[in-house]
């Protein structure tokens, strides 16, 4: 858990983390919120503005970098961005290193 109570791993050691390969590191500013300027839905519409599954570009604490979906849940308690939260089975990133 990072700072703030938040899934981050911000003064975390690289060997801290149980799967460096699937902890984000740094990523695209659009992938805290349901965008991907990648491929954005069109027509560009309020409705087709955000959506579950944006593709972002994301590095990991292993070194490698790629292109990946963002799982988004507008009604998540932790809060309203990306980041929040670590997203369900199925995505091949984790927020929190846990």
């Amino acid at each position: 858990m990072g700072s703030g109570g938040l899934p981050g791993i911000a003064g975390r050691k690289l060997s801290s983390l149980r799967n460096p390969a699937k902890t984000i590191l740094v990523t695209e500013n659009s992938a805290f919120i349901p965008w991907s300027w990648h491929e954005p839905r069109r027509p560009l519409t309020p409705q087709n503005a955000v959506f579950n599954d944006a593709k972002n570009v994301a590095s990991f604490a292993d070194g490698h970098a790629t292109y990946i979906r963002i799982y988004w849940a507008a009604q998540n308690p932790a809060g309203p961005l990306a980041m929040c939260y670590d997203p369900p089975a199925g995505y091949d990133y984790k927020w929190s290193g846990d």
